[in-house]
């Protein structure tokens, strides 16, 4: 046998108050957990709970159209690194000419990048990795909108 045995008073009276007492201490966490249970399968299942923790789609910005994309990546990367507004229309003007979209800038040579945006080295080679995550981004924020 398993577990605590119960032992009756020795006194043939039987007393039913203590097995009462007895009873009810055995079952009284047995009853807890049911009810724990029970109260439980009202709530909503983990499935529920895991799509509410999702990002709500009305808290994300649309993603900037096709034609602004090149000027929308440049201008959060010139934001993120405090750069002037004449660096920046400099890059911008310098990638729009070779039609160069922030998908591409993250392929291109760092050098070439440097040459095309008149960037110090630094600079570029932070675009060139900031792009790339940048284009993460917005592809994901396509593909939830979808």
């Amino acid at each position: 046998m398993h577990g605590p045995i119960a032992v009756l008073p020795a006194s043939g009276s039987g007393d039913v108050s203590d097995l009462g007492s007895l009873i009810t201490a055995c079952t009284t966490p047995f009853l807890k957990l049911l009810a724990s249970a029970a109260i439980a399968s009202f709530m909503p299942t983990a499935a529920a709970g895991q799509a509410s923790t999702r990002e709500p789609e009305c808290l994300s910005s649309p993603p900037p159209a096709i034609e602004d994309i090149l000027a929308a990546c440049v201008n959060t990367f010139a934001a993120a690194r405090v750069l002037s507004e004449d660096v920046l229309n400099r890059a911008v003007d310098g990638l729009d000419k070779v039609c160069y979209t922030p998908d591409i800038k993250g392929e291109v040579t760092v050098e070439w990048l440097q040459s095309l945006t008149g960037l110090p080295e630094g600079h570029a080679i932070a675009l060139h990795k900031f792009a790339r995550e940048w284009c993460g981004k917005i592809d994901a924020k396509c593909a939830r909108r979808k």
